[in-house]
């Protein structure tokens, strides 16, 4: 029943726009130039007495995937697409965060993006936001089903 009330509840944030301008990650993040990423998680199925932090995820992920050289993978347009996503600003509360993603462009710019186990609300740097449109999710689910495995 909580998950469906607080699904519910980030569904209407988002889809009311409850926030700011709309930004894209490729913008802020100069991923045309993208050279390091780094996807971590800890899976939903893990249960903790508190919401995670960015911080708390980082010391506590359990699966790390890595891509030193995006530019020469044969992967790269797909992952370029995949993190094309929109977000906005939300006054949204603390998220349970399950999800990071650490980008690195070519020129050193590093963005940190952090999202819930449904991938809507989360931070990006040290902003609060939600996503519109989230498909990183759908490419890990499709390229690292390892990552996914068991929280169905």
């Amino acid at each position: 029943m909580m998950k469906i009330v607080l699904t519910l509840f980030l569904f209407l944030c988002v889809e009311m726009g409850y926030g700011k301008e709309k930004n894209e990650i490729g913008t802020l993040c100069d991923i045309d130039t993208l050279n390091k990423l780094e996807i971590i998680h800890y899976p939903k199925y893990i249960s903790t007495n508190v919401a995670m932090s960015a911080e708390q995820l980082m010391l506590r992920y359990t699966y790390k995937f890595e891509v030193n050289d995006v530019q020469e993978t044969p992967f790269r347009d797909e992952i370029i697409k995949m993190l094309n996503v929109d977000y906005f600003e939300c006054k949204c509360g603390n998220n349970d965060v399950r999800w990071g993603i650490r980008i690195v462009s070519e020129k050193n710019k590093v963005c940190n993006l952090y999202f819930d186990a449904f991938g809507t609300c989360g931070k990006v740097n040290d902003m609060k936001v939600c996503f519109k449109n989230n498909s990183i999710m759908k490419w890990v689910k499709n390229r690292i089903p390892l990552f996914v495995q068991y929280d169905s």
